[in-house]
């Protein structure tokens, strides 16, 4: 007998595997912008253009 329901099982490993692929794009994306000599502030600025309105 489990603790917790199927959904609710679902849902656990779910935000594991978000909580997974944040953490690995948090290490991987630095590593490339200082593999092609790119600055960090760039591309923020960048993405942040993207959402302001």
């Amino acid at each position: 007998m489990t603790i917790y329901t199927r959904p609710v099982q679902m849902l656990l490993c779910g935000l594991l595997l978000l909580t997974l692929a944040i953490a690995v794009l948090n290490t991987l994306v630095p590593l490339w912008l200082a593999h092609e000599n790119m600055p960090t502030w760039q591309v923020g600025m960048v993405g942040s253009s993207y959402f302001y309105r």
